[in-house]
């Protein structure tokens, strides 16, 4: 049972930030198809974007490290946790990991920025530098700005395609709803045979 616990609190902290970043990214929502949006809205929900898809990982993880301690014995309902078993083996595979482990949570090293430059380089489709927007003319220290070619490089330095990133955003906006919902009903079942009276508002 004690790591049934543990996983259950890493769970609750990977949660907070999904909610945290879900409602965020909602306010910076953009047309994907033609990529209309202000650059700070185009920055903001790129890099809302690559935070949820790391911490999506890592609760991938935690639900790994939860089936090893047998938590589905553990429920009286199973259901929700055989729909984590969907999410758990997504996270798990390509093209997730190398956007956790390359994009999300790092900045690369000087190695892979240039073997990612190389690529975006030869690329027939240019990459911004840079897009900015001045929201006051006469101050120049209030440009608004996002640099879509340092992300660009990082996703190209390892062998990441932009209908690969697509997917995986589309995932992302999936899976971390579904995965709040589910793992809320596992802590209600949880509770329950705790001998904890629930009542829902």
């Amino acid at each position: 049972m004690r790591e049934i616990g543990n996983g259950r609190i890493r769970a609750l902290a990977g949660l907070n930030r999904l909610c945290s970043l879900a409602p965020l990214a909602h306010l910076s929502t953009i047309n994907e198809a033609t990529g209309d949006g202000t650059p700070a809205q185009s920055r903001n929900l790129h890099t809302i974007a690559m935070l949820m898809i790391g911490v999506m990982r890592e609760l991938a993880t935690v639900l790994n490290d939860l089936r090893g301690a047998g938590i589905r014995t553990r429920l009286d309902d199973p259901a929700p946790w055989s729909g984590l078993e969907g999410i758990r083996k997504r996270w798990f595979k390509e093209p997730a990991v190398k956007m956790r482990n390359g994009v999300a949570f790092h900045l690369g090293d000087k190695t892979q920025a240039v073997r990612g430059l190389a690529h975006v380089q030869a690329l027939t489709d240019s990459v911004p530098f840079c897009r900015l927007e001045s929201r006051h003319p006469n101050r120049a220290q209030f440009v608004e700005a996002h640099y879509p070619l340092g992300d660009a490089v990082l996703m190209a330095a390892v062998g990441l395609e932009s209908k690969e990133v697509w997917a995986v955003l589309d995932d992302v906006k999936r899976d971390s709803s579904e995965a709040t919902r589910l793992l809320h009903m596992i802590w209600l079942d949880l509770l329950r045979q705790c001998g904890a009276n629930i009542e829902l508002a």
